[in-house]
């Protein structure tokens, strides 16, 4: 089931969300080091993890409707839409950079899903997808936003993205540490953290792949419609 807005925000604000949010940042910053686009457009729950960079001329936050939404940025015009992720509001090859963080493990129909993706990418776009991995002890408890949904392990995520038309081109894991917000494993967690990539890498909490798209799998593109949901908003 997917998770609450409120449960989302209240994680991320504890120590170990903090924690989850700069080792994703980590690594969301090894593969776009210095990203200077056009257009972001980010699905799920990606606000602890936007770029903090001038250099994006228009960002979207597109949140599902069974998630919920807030208002983000506080201080500025709101950039985060309510939709339906089998029909993304946007005009084809309109976006330059997707990122997929808090959804795919959700989704209830994966080829609806990722096709509209692909519609929507520049011919020379990139996307990068993070997801609970399958082997790892996040996806085994509940208690953190990746113990939700339907884990995946690196090769089965690299073979959806393969039947959807996408070309996987880097691959990245993250979060070896102990999710626990206890105080006493804490320094357990961090000794992990460190080991991990060397010893542990098939069992890190995350997997992350980044992937273009396949512009000659000759795919008919739609028109998009045009859908109006009205939610309240969480401040």
């Amino acid at each position: 089931m997917m998770q609450d807005i409120v449960d989302l925000i209240d994680f991320y604000a504890t120590p170990l969300g903090k924690t989850t949010a700069a080792t994703i940042r980590g690594l969301l910053n090894q593969l776009w080091p210095n990203i200077n686009i056009n257009t972001l457009m980010t699905m799920g729950y990606p606000i602890p993890f936007m770029p903090e960079t001038n250099n994006i001329h228009r960002t979207i936050v597109f949140m599902p409707a069974a998630q919920g939404i807030i208002h983000w940025p506080d201080e500025a015009k709101n950039q985060c839409c309510l939709i339906n992720e089998d029909a993304l509001p946007l005009p084809n090859e309109s976006v330059d950079r997707i990122l997929i963080i808090h959804s795919l493990e959700h989704a209830e129909h994966i080829r609806p899903y990722l096709r509209e993706l692909w519609r929507i990418l520049a011919s020379n776009g990139r996307l990068i997808v993070i997801v609970p991995n399958r082997r790892g002890l996040w996806a085994q408890m509940d208690e953190t936003p990746f113990g939700h949904g339907n884990p995946y392990t690196m090769t089965q995520l690299s073979r959806i993205l393969k039947e959807n038309q996408f070309t996987p081109l880097r691959s990245l894991r993250g979060l070896y540490n102990i999710p626990s917000h206890s105080r006493i494993l804490k320094n357990i967690s961090k000794v992990l953290e460190k080991i991990g990539p060397l010893c542990l890498a098939k069992f890190s909490g995350l997997v992350c792949i980044e992937a273009s798209k396949q512009v000659y799998c000759g795919y008919h593109v739609k028109k998009p419609p045009r859908i109006l949901i009205r939610s309240a908003i969480v401040h």
